[in-house]
């Protein structure tokens, strides 16, 4: 009796510890197919994020307002070139193209304060250097001030011009780690290093996206007044002709701050220009 006791308590314990390891293993994969489909997921948006370039990219080249005013260009049209050209750029569809003939039919039209301007954004999205000597000339020629531009401003034209590579290719990598260490951890392996760099590059990627460069504007009216205060009853400081690239501190409804020779003045938002 003793003997059969012993033999049906070995039996309920074995019995016990598989129920229990088949419970662990029940867990252990309803977390792998979580985590899985949270991969499949981000899978997912890196391949919309992707698409959604492409497709801008396409409806871009075909976009038919963009056609006219580029065969009106051509044309020597230019006062219709730029009227189109100006309502697809208000409308966020730009390119560097049509902001290198937007500078050029202001330049034509003796306008330098809005020539400057769309070389400006031309130089920031191409990082192209060569605008770099024609925004010098002409500021130089009309004694504007604000138009230094060294390294930093260079690397940060070559960041605008491919922070959408960038992103993406951080997604990418982020991605491929994820997969590299849900493979790890299902095998049972450790993968911290893989891991501390998945977690770098996430902090990576935030950084690029949320990084703001300090905002920037262009005088665009002659005789502008710059005051001590947001208010027209404020202390004058200075007049300055159209042109002249300033450091935008910060703007509200009616007023901009800005700097100027290393002082924090305001202008009417209406005579500045935000780059």
């Amino acid at each position: 009796m003793k003997s059969s006791s012993s033999k049906y308590s070995f039996r309920y314990k074995k019995e016990v510890q598989f129920r229990e390891r088949s419970l662990n293993c029940g867990c252990k994969n309803k977390n792998l197919n979580q985590f899985y489909h949270v991969i499949m997921r981000i899978k997912s948006l890196i391949i919309l994020i992707l698409l959604t370039g492409l497709g801008k990219t396409v409806l871009g080249a075909e976009n038919n307002g963009l056609l006219k005013a580029d065969s009106l260009f051509k044309s020597q049209k230019y006062t219709e070139a730029f009227s189109i050209y100006k309502e697809l750029m208000d409308q966020g569809d730009v390119s560097s193209s049509m902001l290198l003939k937007m500078a050029f039919i202001q330049d034509a039209s003796e306008d330098y304060a809005e020539a400057l301007y769309y070389l400006d954004l031309y130089y920031r999205m191409s990082a192209d250097r060569q605008a770099v000597g024609k925004i010098e000339e002409i500021a130089k020629e009309h004694e504007l001030n604000g138009y230094q531009y060294d390294d930093s401003q260079y690397f940060l034209a070559l960041y605008q011009k491919f922070k959408i590579h960038i992103v993406v290719l951080l997604l990418s990598i982020s991605l491929l780690l994820l997969v590299y260490v849900f493979t790890k951890y299902k095998k049972e392996e450790k993968a911290y290093i893989p891991a501390v760099f998945q977690v770098f590059t996430i902090l990576l990627l935030l950084v690029v996206v949320n990084f703001q460069a300090s905002t920037r504007g262009i005088i665009i009216n002659d005789q502008t007044l710059l005051r001590s205060g947001p208010s027209a009853g404020a202390e004058p400081v200075e007049i300055l002709s159209r042109g002249h690239k300033v450091t935008v501190v910060n703007q509200s409804e009616v007023w901009t701050k800005i700097l100027w020779n290393g002082e924090e003045v305001f202008v009417r938002n209406s005579r500045l220009k935000l780059i």
